[in-house]
């Protein structure tokens, strides 16, 4: 089950990332962001406000592995949005991103209650 937890956007398309801000406002997640460079997804993965992340997959692949490996570095789980196929041991949701398959992904990389509890 999902909680309100921070959700860091990584979404360099105005129109998408206000439609998945909308989203996890309504589902009672809470959105951070939308970050739409790189640079900007960086500094809020430095700052290190979110649960998990939503990463366009659809950026050029050297500047999604750096943001990528930045998640992983900061042990920040997140879920892939992508229109072309993206290979990655992380959920990949394609676009246009359902609802339910998007909060199915977010639940997935996200800890339960009982692993945060025994950690």
């Amino acid at each position: 089950p999902l909680r309100a937890a921070r959700v860091l956007l990584i979404e360099p398309e105005p129109s998408l990332a206000l439609e998945l801000q909308e989203t996890l406002a309504a589902t009672g997640l809470l959105p951070v962001g939308p970050v739409m460079t790189i640079e900007g997804a960086a500094d809020a993965i430095a700052r290190g406000r979110a649960d998990v992340a939503i990463v366009d997959g659809d950026m050029i692949r050297s500047a999604l592995q750096r943001v990528l490996d930045a998640l992983s570095a900061s042990n920040i789980p997140y879920v892939i949005v992508a229109a072309e196929h993206v290979d990655s041991p992380a959920p990949v949701v394609r676009k246009p991103a359902r609802q339910a398959e998007l909060l199915e992904a977010l639940a997935s990389v996200l800890p339960s209650p009982a692993d945060e509890a025994a950690s």
